[in-house]
């Protein structure tokens, strides 16, 4: 673990030792901003990719506690802070631009700036004036670099996934049509970007490469499907979702014939991620025994849910759903709530309960056998097709 000492820890027992051949994973936990050399001595100095980092900042030191008459700039309920969405904009536009990796190691003048980044003068100057007002940027002499917040934006994986072009970064920008879509009964991202959320993961192989990190907590409940009663007496499984790499690499399942279905730049991704030569990945269902959507419905609007559950109706008389439900009798801490936000900007549906699921399989052909929580907040819906 990093402690609050970071730097000269990580010169002496990290960045001292000999480098390990192969593929490394870096896992690290420790305060917030303690981390943030590691993370960068990983990426840039050691090539580390970010679905092989695991580098987690479990607290953030506070500073000293201030009286009132110290304390400058507006208070955090101040509403106009609240409701001006200049500042995430502009950091966004900062980072897409890259303004920030471009004074990241050193200061540069605005002019060399707008050079490097083929930007006019003018344009850049009235960018990094905003920005050096929100300390993502500040002025040194003729020249600018990072400010405390350009630090946090660009060693954060999480706020710099906020930002950037990723899932995250796309679902927060349609927020700006989240109240037109919900009055509509809309996805808010459908009618910001023209498109679902799913079509998107499904033509974008990094867009979904990196969502196959998002399965956290399901390889600790995976080993626990196979014993419910759905699977008994399969051998030909057919698999989908961003859970299909972590069930066809169980252990004790060698005798079941696995299939793993998605359209083809997801199933491009996944051969690569399934080690097993033995698993088959297609772009079609196939008849089999025993259909695993596992943790498939998450990024996909109703009727994408309806339609992937009536392609396994078609292919198999049973179904096995697993997913990550939020208990509703939890109140939500405020990073989840806004995470919950975001999933109702993306698929245009409120975090999904049981009964939602079971009606969504009813309105495509599957009657509900039995559904079990797994732990970890997983839940298995195991179905069986109407009139089977």
């Amino acid at each position: 673990m990093i402690g609050e000492h970071a730097p000269s820890a990580l010169s002496t027992a990290v960045t001292a030792v000999d480098w390990w051949p192969g593929s490394v994973y870096a896992w690290a936990a420790g305060e917030g901003r303690s981390l943030l050399p590691l993370r960068r001595w990983l990426a840039r100095d050691r090539g580390v990719p970010k679905s092989h980092q695991n580098v987690t900042g479990y607290w953030t030191e506070q500073p000293a506690a201030v009286s009132t008459a110290e304390v400058s700039g507006p208070a955090p309920t101040d509403p106009h802070v609240l409701l001006s969405p200049v500042p995430w904009f502009a950091s966004r536009a900062a980072l897409s631009l890259g303004l920030l990796d471009a004074v990241a190691d050193a200061p540069r003048p605005v002019g060399a700036l707008a050079d490097a980044l083929g930007i006019a003068g003018q344009t850049i100057e009235a960018l990094v004036d905003y920005l050096v007002v929100i300390e993502v940027l500040l002025r040194d002499g003729e020249a600018v670099r990072l400010g405390p917040v350009g630090e946090l934006v660009l060693d954060e994986d999480e706020l710099r996934g906020e930002h950037d072009d990723g899932l995250e970064g796309r679902a927060l920008a349609a927020l700006a049509e989240l109240g037109p879509a919900v009055g509509a009964g809309q996805s808010a991202y459908a009618r910001h970007h023209g498109r679902s959320l799913w079509a998107d993961l499904q033509d974008d192989r990094e867009l979904f490469a990196d969502q196959l990190g998002e399965a956290r907590g399901f390889p600790f409940v995976v080993r626990g499907l196979p014993a419910l009663a759905s699977w008994q007496g399969a051998r030909a499984v057919t698999v989908t979702g961003i859970g299909a790499p972590t069930l066809v690499a169980t252990e004790g399942l060698e005798e079941v014939r696995f299939t793993v279905v998605e359209p083809p730049v997801p199933a491009a991704v996944l051969r690569e991620e399934i080690a097993s030569a033995e698993v088959r990945v297609e772009h079609g269902f196939e008849r089999s025994d025993l259909v695993v959507a596992a943790l498939a419905l998450r990024y996909r609007t109703d009727d994408e849910v309806r339609a992937l559950l009536a392609q396994a109706a078609a292919s198999a008389d049973r179904l096995l759903v697993v997913e990550e439900l939020t208990d509703p009798t939890v109140v939500p801490t405020d990073h989840e709530a806004e995470h919950l936000l975001l999933r109702l900007s993306g698929t245009g549906s409120p975090t999904r309960t049981p009964e939602r699921i079971v009606a969504l399989a009813g309105d495509s052909g599957w009657d509900l056998v039995r559904h079990t929580s797994l732990g970890w907040n997983f839940e298995a819906f195991e179905l069986t097709r109407t009139g089977a």
